[in-house]
Formats: structure tokens, C-alpha cells, sequence
């Protein structure tokens, strides 16, 4: 360090009284030093706008996950409310199942539509055929937060009960088999799907292990 000092010393004499005579070398000395404090101040103020750039960008991740936390606390939720335990499918009649959908969200799910499936299948579960009885929902329709107005929706199967399937599904050997998947849109706009997937035997009511899902 002091020996840079030194050297720094011998520079400045040189410039003030050895080839500092010259005005010219004079004027590039300053210049040089003036050069070399405007790059100087360029580099400083890169560093500013970078940190500030990127303190910028933070912030406004933090601002939109926030707001991503918020919309999806107060999105519409619609889910399925099925009786437990559900009525014994009786012969000669049609099996059928009704399901109340209800918003435990607490914003409207709009323009709600549904598809349904209902099918007696064989144990274990694998998937509906071309055979299942389907259905949709007539129009769309808004479901509103906590509504006390039951949303119903009857699953019908088209065919009475067979003593023969009453047989078999009171033995095990077959389940009644019901889907629902729903679409709406909710209050920020954005389009929401959900699928529900049930089956039905004397002993329980539970979740297939497909079609059970729903946007985030």
C-alpha cells in the first residue's frame, strides 16, 4: 500500500512539474480522471438498478402469490352430497341416486353444468362401458355460497332392477356405480372442473379409484 502510494506520489509530481509543463498533458491527465469517475458512477449506478430491479421482481412475486392465496380462498368449492347409508335398490324399479351439490366455497359458481354416469358393475372396479346410463344437466345453472336451496340432481338408471342383480349385489359380486363431473366458472372468471366417483353397496358407500379430482 505504501508503496503504491509511493508510485502515486511520483506520478502526481511528474504530472505537476516534470511533463506537467505541457498543457496538453495536463489536459489528458484530467481527462483521464474524469474518464475514470464517469465509469466509475456508470458501474455504481448499474449496481443500483440491478439490486433494485431484483428487489422489483421479489416484490411483486410476493404480490402475486398473495393474490393467488386470496383467489383461491374465496373461489366457489362445489361438492356432492350423497345420503349414507342410501336406500336399497328394490326389484322391479329403476336404481337411481340423488346427489345435492353444494358451494362451500365462499364465492357463486357460475354457468355450473354436469355430466353424469350410473352403471352396475362387477367388483372390482375398472371403468364405465358404452352401456352406462348418462346423463346432462338441462342448462346451466349459478350455485350460490352455503345456499339452503338444495341443488338436486337424480342419476336414474334406465332399466328396473333384476332379482338376479339384487342377487348378486347384496352377495358382492357387483356395485352400483355412479359419476358426476362438474364445470363452472367462478367469481375471478376462471374456468373450474371437478369429478366425483362413488360406489354403492350394502355395506358402504366409497371413493372409486378413478375419476375423483379437481383443479387446484
Amino acid at each position: 500500500m505504501d508503496y503504491a502510494f509511493y508510485q502515486w506520489g511520483r506520478f502526481w509530481w511528474w504530472v505537476q512539474h516534470g511533463g506537467g509543463g505541457d498543457p496538453i498533458v495536463r489536459y489528458t491527465f484530467w481527462l483521464v480522471v474524469v474518464s475514470a469517475f464517469q465509469a466509475a458512477i456508470f458501474v455504481a449506478q448499474g449496481l443500483i438498478l440491478f439490486f433494485t430491479l431484483r428487489a422489483t421482481n421479489r416484490s411483486a412475486n410476493a404480490a402475486k402469490d398473495s393474490a393467488d392465496a386470496y383467489m383461491v380462498s374465496q373461489r366457489a368449492q362445489l361438492m356432492p352430497l350423497v345420503p349414507s347409508p342410501m336406500p336399497m335398490p328394490v326389484i322391479g324399479h329403476e336404481p337411481q341416486v340423488v346427489i345435492d351439490l353444494k358451494n362451500v366455497g365462499l364465492t357463486p359458481a357460475y354457468s355450473c353444468t354436469y355430466q353424469t354416469w350410473l352403471q352396475m358393475l362387477p367388483v372390482p372396479f375398472t371403468d364405465f362401458t358404452d352401456a352406462a346410463d348418462c346423463s346432462e344437466s338441462p342448462a346451466p345453472a349459478t350455485i350460490y355460497s352455503n345456499s339452503p336451496v338444495p341443488n338436486s340432481v337424480t342419476i336414474v338408471r334406465h332399466g328396473a332392477l333384476t332379482p338376479e342383480e339384487l342377487q348378486s349385489w347384496q352377495g358382492g359380486r357387483i356395485s352400483l356405480c355412479f359419476r358426476i363431473s362438474l364445470t363452472y366458472t367462478d367469481a375471478f372468471r376462471s374456468l373450474r372442473h371437478a369429478n366425483f366417483c362413488y360406489d354403492v353397496n350394502p355395506e358402504h358407500l366409497g371413493l372409486l379409484p378413478k375419476y375423483n379430482d379437481a383443479d387446484n
